[in-house]
Formats: structure tokens, sequence, C-alpha cells
């Protein structure tokens, strides 16, 4: 399928090349977020838990989803009534992670991130 997309040349995947790019299951990084639901065909491209909770990636959440009826992205969806237990949980704990660190946010001075090497500082303010 890719082939009829893309073009015969395109190429063997490059997944080993990614892993170490972006560090895979050890990803690195603060204030980050992984919402996945059980019935996301996704949720195997993403952090269903976090593999190292305690030092490296203290500052991120990793949840899965259990409800039924629960795809890609379906905390993103608006709350109502019938939402089950398992997904209001979810997005109270979300909310509650996201209340933390902006809190903490608000207190420390913000510093700009330049993104990537080719934007300029012009672009980004």
């Amino acid at each position: 399928m890719c082939q009829a997309i893309f073009g015969k040349e395109i190429g063997e995947p490059k997944v080993d090349f990614y892993i170490q790019k972006y560090g895979g299951l050890d990803i690195t990084g603060t204030n980050i977020v992984f919402a996945n639901a059980i019935e996301d065909p996704w949720q195997w491209a993403g952090m269903r838990s976090l593999k190292h909770a305690d030092t490296t990636q203290k500052n991120m959440l990793a949840l899965l989803i259990d409800c039924n009826n629960c795809g890609h992205c379906v905390d993103l969806s608006t709350p109502n009534g019938g939402d089950t237990p398992g997904l209001t949980a979810a997005r109270q704990k979300i909310k509650t992670q996201l209340t933390t660190w902006l809190a903490s946010t608000a207190e420390d001075e913000i510093t700009p991130v330049l993104i990537d090497e080719r934007l300029s500082t012009e672009f980004l303010a």
C-alpha cells in the first residue's frame, strides 16, 4: 500500500532509527500526558504505561482508558452523562495533572523553547 502511494523508492521502514532518535519506550521529557483507549488501534504506537515512572519519566502521565466504545481520542470528546466511570476517571486524572503542572509553571519564569533549529525566534514570537 505504501508503495502505491509513495512509489517504489520508499524503502523499508526505519524502525530502529526512529526508536533511537525518539527514545521508544525510554522517552524522556517533562509534562507529557499519554492517553490511550483500550479500543484504539493506535494504542500500541503510544505509551500505555511508563517504563521509568520514578526516574526519567516522573513528570509524565500514561493512561489506558478501559471502557466500551473507547476509540481514538475519546478523552478529548465533550463529557456527557453517558460516559463510563473509567473515562470520567481518566479525564479527572488528566485535569488534575495539568492543573498541577500549570500551577508550578506559573511560579517559574517562562522561557521560550526553540522547537526546531530551522525556525527563527521571530517566527515563534
